[in-house]
């Protein structure tokens, strides 16, 4: 262990610190219940779009539980990572990773969502169909605070997460805006609006 490491963390790889679930349910037989495919996670977001009744879908599933993180194992570059918000079930291309005593999940989540994980993952897969398994993921190297950081860390992260997209609405209402005006402006010039008081 590096000396260089703040007091009471730690560097472990991932598989040390969290087991992936492996409850495999057929979903006929969880009528009603939520579904989640990966076509319901938005890329690089980590939030949840949709779901669907699970009795609609006819492969095995993987069961997960509320705080469960939902890894996208195909096409990792797309970094598509959900914290659970409800129990139910997920497409098999989802690694399910519980909270475990070392590691909190909402840290869990922002950790292999980060541009150096997302890279890693990439580096670890081959084929046209580009898909990763927890064991090669689980070699990845993390700094793990202790819980109490841990908790400060996600506190502070969400925090400016939530400031950063206050501002990203706050400028796409701006360019629409601007794009009405560039409108009425358009409209205006080829109405003549804009002359009138020259012809006058």
């Amino acid at each position: 262990m590096s000396s260089d490491l703040p007091i009471g963390w730690i560097s472990a790889p991932l598989d040390h610190c969290v087991e992936p679930r492996s409850e495999r349910v057929k979903p006929s037989d969880f009528k009603g219940a939520p579904y989640i495919g990966l076509e319901h996670v938005e890329p690089h977001t980590n939030k949840l779009l949709a779901t669907v009744h699970a009795e609609t879908m006819s492969s095995s599933a993987a069961r997960f539980y509320v705080g469960d993180v939902l890894y996208g194992r195909l096409r990792p570059y797309l970094n598509k990572v959900l914290l659970a918000p409800i129990d139910g079930l997920a497409s098999a291309e989802f690694i399910v990773l519980p909270e475990m005593g070392a590691i909190n999940a909402r840290f869990l989540l922002w950790r292999v969502s980060a541009s150096d994980f997302v890279e890693f993952a990439c580096s670890q897969y081959e084929g046209d169909r580009p898909r990763v398994a927890f064991e090669k993921l689980g070699k990845f190297h993390i700094l793990l605070p202790p819980r109490a950081e841990q908790t400060r860390i996600v506190a502070k992260l969400e925090e400016l997460l939530s400031d950063l997209d206050a501002g990203v609405a706050e400028l796409k209402a701006a360019q629409r805006k601007l794009t009405q005006y560039r409108q009425s402006l358009l409209k205006a010039a080829v109405e003549g609006a804009l002359t009138a008081e020259w012809r006058d």
